[in-house]
């Protein structure tokens, strides 16, 4: 997948505000359970599962179970970096006149030649 796509990728998985919260908790946290995402977020479980089951769908985060405890952690930080420097990139051609001082393939190097398997778009059903 070549970088633009996976941005799009990224984006698409964040179009819900719940999920990027949780994967920026998880960057700046490490490993969590559920009850601690849970309450950093003020929500139910039942929420909050979801939307990790959607991020585990995406291989964002994974699981670890531990006795009946549910673990997550974030295990493709490289797409999430990538979708994070591109918007750093924006806001400063904001500041800069609306020029960008990289082009979008100087954001990352390149990826290796692997494809995934990832769905094209992960929408959260709307109750």
């Amino acid at each position: 997948m070549d970088d633009i796509k996976r941005v799009k990728f990224v984006f698409n998985v964040f179009e819900d505000l719940t999920r990027l919260r949780i994967c920026l908790f998880l960057a700046e946290k490490g490993q969590q359970n559920v009850t601690e995402i849970c309450n950093f977020l003020e929500m139910n479980q039942s929420a909050i599962s979801h939307h990790l089951q959607l991020l585990r769908l995406v291989r964002l985060v994974n699981l670890e179970r531990r006795g009946k405890y549910h673990y997550y952690h974030l295990i493709n930080c490289d797409s999430f970096s990538v979708a994070v420097r591109l918007l750093e990139q924006i806001e400063q051609a904001a500041k800069d006149g609306g020029r960008l001082t990289k082009s979008p393939s100087q954001v990352e190097p390149p990826l290796e030649n692997h494809q995934s398997q990832l769905p094209k778009r992960v929408n959260s059903p709307r109750g």
